[in-house]
């Protein structure tokens, strides 16, 4: 995943935005503004950007989005929130626990989110979304503004896409971190957040107008799919600490509501092409899941395979075997990729990759991969191998 994307920024931001909405030309709207920030929080806001401006080699932009953007934040219940371009993730983060200690009497925290100049290049969903947020969401405090000259974005599916098109990708890895045993609370409240806003990118495409707000938007789609009536205020209470999820409501909420939000949006939105991401961990190097693939691909793992949407395992090389419950994996130099189910499969369509010896003694050549069906993502991760 890069460095930055709308789904690494503090989504309990992207609320209440009196100003969101549809211009008459079909443009987004939004409430944010300079002359907005409450006065109040300059203080932080001028500490910060001198603290981010000490802390790299190169002057990196400063923007700040959410409450405080738009003049709705509350003393001592609001987050401040700043997205920096050109100042590396891990400083960013340092940097914003060390900020939160310095300002807890005036904020519950300081979040700086970090993307780098190339994150917003180029025609990829998530680096349009990135754009599209830039423009709209975020106030300029300091260095070049990489939003000057954007113009306004269209209030459409591929905005929608560019935010929450990645949710089937988070999905998958809300499932790895239960089965790994991360804090449930908080896993429950990413979901949640997360999963109300693809909800609202829903209610977006689905009424043509445009909103991030998570109450609104589940209070329209449980008219709009009965079937998550009883699922999406009990996401809603999760994003705000009114209800606390244990692991089995996590389960259960994967299984069923947040299932269903990424099928409506794979049909009717569409989704980040799996292909288009880099490999930057583990987690994203092989796979789509099994029991996931009909949501996300819309067609089965071989064909999803073949077809280029699963990533080809540039982190693996030679055979190995995890992340399949027992699935077989190989990504020999100079031979094609394999996945299947099992030793067997996987040993048949590795006879079936290398074309014999040629008559005058010449060595064996790869073939055409042959992708063959991938398994689930397992329920735990202790047969992952070393080194990866």
């Amino acid at each position: 995943m890069l460095p930055c994307s709308f789904g690494n920024l503090n989504q309990a931001a992207l609320v209440r935005d009196a100003g969101e909405g549809v211009a008459a030309d079909g443009t987004i709207m939004t409430g944010v503004g300079r002359s907005l920030v409450p006065e109040r929080f300059e203080p932080a806001l001028s500490t910060a950007v001198a603290a981010i401006a000490e802390a790299a080699s190169d002057a990196p932009s400063v923007y700040v989005y959410g409450s405080v953007a738009t003049g709705r934040a509350r003393h001592a219940q609001s987050d401040v929130d700043l997205l920096t371009v050109g100042l590396p993730a891990g400083r960013a983060a340092e940097l914003g626990r060390e900020l939160s200690k310095q300002f807890n009497g005036l904020c519950r925290g300081i979040e700086i989110a970090a993307m780098m100049s190339g994150d917003l290049a180029g025609e990829t969903d998530e680096a349009y979304g990135n754009r599209v947020f830039l423009r709209h969401y975020c106030v300029h405090l300091a260095g070049q503004d990489h939003a000057r000259g954007l113009a306004r974005f269209p209030a459409d599916a591929r905005a929608a896409r560019g935010f929450n098109g990645d949710i089937a990708l988070h999905a998958a890895r809300w499932r790895d971190a239960l089965a790994a045993g991360d804090e449930v609370q908080q896993l429950g409240r990413r979901l949640a957040r997360k999963s109300l806003l693809a909800v609202a990118g829903l209610v977006s495409v689905h009424d043509a107008t445009w909103t991030t707000d998570r109450a609104l938007a589940a209070d329209r789609w449980a008219d709009i799919d009965p079937e998550l009536r009883a699922a999406l205020p009990e996401l809603l209470a999760w994003t705000d600490g009114q209800a606390l999820p244990d692991r089995h409501d996590v389960r259960r909420m994967l299984d069923v509501a947040t299932a269903r939000i990424v099928a409506a949006f794979a049909e009717t939105i569409g989704l980040w092409p799996l292909a288009d991401k880099s490999i930057t961990r583990n987690e994203d190097a092989l796979y789509t899941p099994k029991e996931l693939a009909s949501l996300t691909l819309m067609m089965s793992p071989a064909k999803a395979f073949a077809a280029g949407h699963v990533n080809h395992v540039e982190l693996i090389s030679d055979a190995g075997r995890d992340e399949f419950n027992g699935g077989v994996y190989s990504n020999t130099p100079g031979l094609p990729v394999i996945v299947a189910d099992t030793a067997a499969q996987h040993k048949q369509a590795g006879a079936r990759a290398v074309r014999p010896a040629s008559a005058d003694g010449g060595t064996t050549r790869p073939a055409e991969p042959i992708p063959v069906a991938l398994r689930r993502v397992p329920d735990d991760h202790s047969r992952r191998q070393p080194g990866r």
